[in-house]
């Protein structure tokens, strides 16, 4: 491994595409709930529900649970 050649960090993609879509206001007026996101993404739901808390633990979002629905939203 070189510093011209740095490893893949997959998790961090991951994480940088569930706030990407988060934040496309045009696409939608409410959170997408878990499942949504699962679909959109087109990966695991236990991956999804582990990076949404991985965001929710450094600040960047906030997460609900209704009748066992994870609700991300981006925090201000």
């Amino acid at each position: 491994m070189t510093e011209a050649n740095p490893p893949a960090q997959p998790d961090k993609e991951l994480r940088r595409r569930i706030l990407f879509l988060m934040a496309e206001p045009h696409r939608r007026t409410d959170p997408p709930y878990l499942d949504e996101i699962v679909e959109e993404l087109d990966e695991a739901e236990d991956m999804i529900r582990v990076q949404l808390l991985v965001l929710d633990y450094q600040g960047f979002v906030f997460l609900q649970t209704v009748l066992d629905d994870l609700i991300p939203s981006i925090t201000p």
